[in-house]
C-alpha cells in the first residue's frame, strides 16, 4: 500500500451519458458497486468476486464497464493487481438521460407508426389487385417486429431507471411513499 492519503469518492455524481446509465443496467454491475461503497478500502477484482461468490473472470468485463463508463476509478495502490474504488458514494440520473431514454421510446414509436402506414399501403394495394398476399404478410411481419422494439426498448429502459431509483436510494421519493408517514399512523393507532 502507498503511504499517500487515499482518495475519498465525491459524495454524489450526477449520470449524465447514456453509456453510464446502460452500465448500471445490470444487476450484478449494481452489487459492485455497493461492495466497493460499503468497503473501507479498494478492492481488487479478485476480491470483489470473491465477495460476490461469482467467477473472477466473468467479473472482469462488468468491472472493466464500470471503469469505462467513470463510475469506478483505479485507485493509487502500488501492487500487482488494480484495485478499485466508486468515483461517488451516490449516483443520480441527470435530466438529459432521462430525456434520451423517451427519445429513444419515441424512435420505437415512429418506428412503430411508419411500419403501420407501410402495413396500411400493403393493405390497399392488394385490395387494388396490385400487391400480393407476401407483401401484406411481410409488412405485418415488419410491423410485429417494431412493435417488439418498442415495447423492449420501453421496458429496458424503465427496468434500468427502476433499478438506479432503488439503488441510488430514490425509489420511494420517486413514488411518493413517506416511511415517516408510515410510522406516525403506526404510532397513532398504539393503544
Amino acid at each position: 500500500m502507498s503511504a499517500q492519503p487515499q482518495k475519498v469518492p465525491r459524495d454524489v455524481l450526477e449520470v449524465e451519458r447514456p453509456e453510464q446509465l446502460k452500465a448500471l443496467g445490470h444487476p450484478l454491475r449494481l452489487k459492485v458497486l455497493q461492495v466497493l461503497g460499503e468497503s473501507e478500502r479498494p478492492l481488487t477484482n479478485r476480491e470483489l468476486a470473491a465477495s460476490l461468490s461469482v467467477d473472477p473472470g466473468h467479473l472482469h468485463f462488468h468491472v472493466r464497464m464500470l471503469h469505462r463508463a467513470g463510475l469506478i476509478e483505479l485507485a493509487d495502490v502500488a501492487g500487482r493487481e488494480k484495485p478499485y474504488r466508486p468515483v461517488a458514494k451516490h449516483f443520480v440520473v441527470g435530466q438529459e438521460v432521462r430525456a434520451t431514454g423517451l427519445a429513444s421510446d419515441l424512435q420505437g414509436a415512429q418506428l412503430r407508426e411508419l411500419q403501420e402506414k407501410l402495413l396500411s399501403a400493403a393493405q390497399e394495394s392488394f385490395q387494388a389487385g396490385y400487391g400480393t398476399n407476401l407483401s401484406v404478410i411481410e409488412q405485418e411481419t415488419y410491423l410485429a417486429q417494431a412493435q417488439t422494439t418498442e415495447v423492449v426498448a420501453k421496458a429496458a429502459w424503465l427496468k434500468a431507471a427502476a433499478q438506479l431509483d432503488r439503488v441510488t436510494g430514490q425509489m420511494l421519493d420517486r413514488t411518493g411513499i413517506s416511511l415517516k408517514d408510515r410510522q406516525e399512523r403506526k404510532q397513532t393507532r398504539q393503544p
